[in-house]
């Protein structure tokens, strides 16, 4: 197997994850299943619906699950995030520091700049105290576990 990039999980417990040009979903019992091929991914993320999000060099941002380009224009997305009002969060080139925020409508506005080599992030928006992903790569199952912060 390639070196797995970016990872996701649904609200199922599945994993998903970029991995040489493919989204692969990991089933927690270990079954591996590719859902698109031919990418050039750079990032996933889920939305409050269960959309699939993804993200890549060429500078689109896709709504995976309703078949559709959500932004473009973007220099080299390298992160995607949710917050619970359903705003998609995008770093734009890991070298030159800026997050943009995307309504659910589109809305394009800078949320931050200036941030030296960025490249990666998060939000907490599982209701839930934790939930468990636990994908099987090969014969290696690990579990990737969200807290909510005290």
């Amino acid at each position: 197997m390639d070196r797995p990039g970016a990872l996701a999980c649904d609200s199922a417990g599945d994993l998903f994850a970029l991995v040489g040009g493919n989204i692969d979903e990991f089933t927690p019992s270990g079954v591996q299943l590719t859902i698109a091929s031919g990418l050039n991914g750079t990032a996933l993320a889920f939305n409050g619906a269960g959309d699939l999000f993804e993200a890549d060099n060429s500078g689109h941002t896709y709504d995976m699950t309703q078949g559709r380009t959500f932004a473009s224009g973007l220099s080299l997305p390298s992160a995607l995030a949710f917050n619970s009002a359903g705003d998609l969060f995008v770093i734009a080139g890991w070298n030159i520091g800026v997050i943009y925020k995307f309504t659910p409508g589109g809305v394009q506005s800078t949320f931050a700049s200036g941030l030296p080599y960025s490249y990666d992030m998060t939000f907490q928006t599982i209701p839930e105290p934790s939930i468990s992903c636990l994908p099987a790569l090969g014969a290696t199952a690990f579990p990737v576990r969200y807290r909510r912060n005290p």
